[in-house]
């Protein structure tokens, strides 16, 4: 692992490269830097890259380095803002691992593609946080955390998320569009709406017997108008072919209702449903501490010490699903793309 004062203000791959010749076992293992946005990137992608025999990645984030001008900051546009300073001069032994953002969709949606960065490496995703969504985690997760089954509540985690993302799924789209070829200011106030619908649903307890129709009813609507206006736009600008050409291309990529959960603001989908989960896991951890009191009965500090254990093990669903995560690394849609390219890259180095 090196130190940053090996290098002084600048990182340069090509120097990063001579690493290899000094490896204290004797091997010719190469070195890659790879800087990351945060603390969780960095979990996130000390988990998600390829274990290769001839690499070893040393992950960091942008607050680790000793910048020129010495400030302190984490983020994509501080990472790009230091390889523009010439802090940061990337090649195969320095790499940047960065979210998505909504650069997936909008590949799709632009005639002409933004330049290609040869050394960074996005999720395709929109960021991190979808992928913790990952459907072979949530109903196991919340099983785990809330001491039942998925069949204890009125609607498993997975089947909310799924309707959730068939829901928004035309809508992102054209939200997607609109925003790549009309610009950010046409489309605001409309976004602004899609992802006020998004979080008007975090109220919502799995575990309460109103069906999920009902409970989604509104959400709809709101997203269906959002889908009506946007789509008037395409049809004001005289747009009809580009984005049916758009669509086309996106259906032939996979972006599909099942996956369309996974291309909106990570924090947003993320947040919402980890408070949807959470009510339902608040619900069953109160009925066991109920129950508790019921067989502990006697001294109030054996009621007690016995309310306080219920507490003590009932974990965090958003923590647990984080860590389940890293641990299982699960296949996720569009960044296994971004894994494969890395195992690619990095086969011969």
């Amino acid at each position: 692992m090196f130190i940053q004062s090996e290098f002084g203000f600048v990182l340069d791959s090509s120097d990063i490269a001579k690493a290899k010749f000094f490896n204290i076992d004797g091997s010719e293992t190469a070195v890659v830097m790879v800087y990351v946005e945060s603390r969780d990137d960095k979990r996130f992608w000390n988990a998600c890259l390829p274990k290769l025999a001839n690499v070893r990645f040393d992950v960091k984030f942008s607050e680790e380095h000793n910048a020129s001008d010495g400030k302190k900051a984490n983020g994509c546009k501080r990472l790009i803002a230091l390889k523009e300073l010439g802090d940061f001069k990337l090649g195969p032994n320095l790499i940047f691992c960065l979210d998505g953002d909504d650069g997936y969709l909008r590949g799709l949606a632009l005639p002409v593609q933004e330049k290609f960065s040869q050394y960074i490496y996005y999720t395709n995703i929109y960021s991190i946080e979808n992928a913790f969504l990952h459907g072979d985690l949530v109903d196991v997760i919340f099983e785990s955390v809330a001491a039942c089954t998925k069949e204890d509540v009125a609607c498993p985690p997975s089947a909310f998320l799924s309707s959730v993302s068939a829901i928004i799924h035309s809508s992102l789209l054209l939200l997607s569009f609109c925003n790549a070829i009309l610009g950010v200011q046409k489309v605001q106030a409309w976004k602004s709406e899609f992802y006020g619908a998004l979080s008007s649903i975090g109220g919502y307890n799995l575990g309460h017997e109103t069906p999920l129709a009902d409970v989604l009813f509104g959400f709809r609507q709101r997203i269906n108008i959002v889908s009506h206006n946007l789509l008037q736009m395409v049809y004001d600008e005289g747009l009809e072919l580009e984005f049916s050409d758009f669509l086309e291309v996106a259906r032939e990529k996979s972006v599909c209702p099942e996956s369309a959960y996974l291309f909106v603001r990570g924090h947003d989908v993320y947040d919402m449903f980890v408070r949807v989960v959470d009510a339902a896991s608040h619900d069953k951890r109160r009925i066991e501490i109920d129950r508790v009191k019921g067989v502990h009965t006697g001294s109030g500090k054996a009621i007690k010490h016995a309310v306080n254990a219920v507490h003590n093990e009932w974990g965090s669903f958003g923590f647990a699903l984080r860590y389940a995560f890293y641990a299982s690394s699960p296949k996720v849609p569009f960044f296994e793309d971004t894994l494969a390219r890395l195992r690619s890259d990095y086969a011969h180095i």
